[in-house]
């Protein structure tokens, strides 16, 4: 099977870095279904290991000064400072709802262009973080756009499977720089789309009085039997998808329940 991996094009790995975790399901709400896709890469020195790879950036980087080259893109010292990346939804892209139900047959031939460009801040200018389609860490907390998404049907005989292409740009917001000027590839092979994750149900709450009040996170699902759960979500799934109730099993998971595929 051919490695999941990510790409950042002109950094100091031109053969990727292997990505070790991978999330492909959908976001059941009462009026909608929504896409969670997130991924997360291993150590970008991974394969080489930790001390071989610092003792290989002393010489590294020190071609690059004498090149002139500054980039903290090309530098090694900088990608060692920040380990590994993760890419997940902040803003999540709509499957379905009850007007046009979402269909599993549309995943296999699914594309999708997010952040072309990404959204300006209406006050302040420059990036408007809290509305991009992704949150990432790369070289810190930077800012990813220009999303195009392509999804296939794996070449595999499990179904539900998926080979994804995705394409973008990384902003280094954490540097201060809000320019997308650097390319990324990601690609991922035989991605299991596991089911729908209903609505998590935490209300925060309080306990206790004066100096000794504190705040905790109430699951109010504990308000309900699981015969209702599940009755609540077998419904949102008709009134927004055309999935046939046999398909999917409900699961009762410790901070959400969920409808799996079977």
């Amino acid at each position: 099977m051919t490695q999941n991996r990510i790409w950042f094009k002109n950094n100091p790995w031109p053969e990727g870095h292997a990505i070790k975790e991978v999330k492909l399901y959908g976001v059941l709400k009462s009026d909608r279904v929504l896409l969670h896709l997130s991924i997360k890469s291993e150590d970008y020195y991974a394969k080489e290991g930790w001390e071989a790879t610092r003792e290989r950036e002393k010489t590294y980087d020190d071609a690059l000064y004498d090149k002139g080259i500054e980039d903290n893109w090309q530098m090694m010292a900088g990608w060692l400072n920040y380990h590994s990346c993760h890419i997940q939804p902040n803003e999540y892209h709509l499957l379905g709802d009850h007007k046009i139900p979402f269909a599993l047959d549309t995943l296999d031939s699914l594309t999708i262009a997010l952040d072309n460009p990404p959204p300006e801040d209406k006050n302040w200018g420059g990036i408007s973080f809290d509305d991009l389609a992704f949150h990432c860490y790369v070289l810190g907390h930077d800012a990813v756009g220009y999303h195009n998404i392509s999804f296939s049907s794996a070449k595999t005989d499990m179904p539900y499977h998926y080979d994804i292409d995705w394409t973008g740009k990384v902003a280094l917001a954490y540097m201060g720089d809000e320019e997308f000027k650097y390319d990324f590839k990601i690609q991922l092979r035989d991605v299991p789309f596991v089911g729908f994750d209903g609505v998590r149900r935490n209300e925060l709450r309080y306990r206790g009085k004066g100096d000794s009040k504190e705040n905790y996170w109430y699951d109010k699902r504990q308000d309900q039997s699981l015969e209702e759960r599940e009755a609540e979500l077998r419904a949102w799934i008709e009134a927004n998808t055309t999935i046939p109730p046999a398909q999917l099993k409900f699961v009762a998971e410790e901070h959400s329940d969920w409808l799996k595929l079977i």
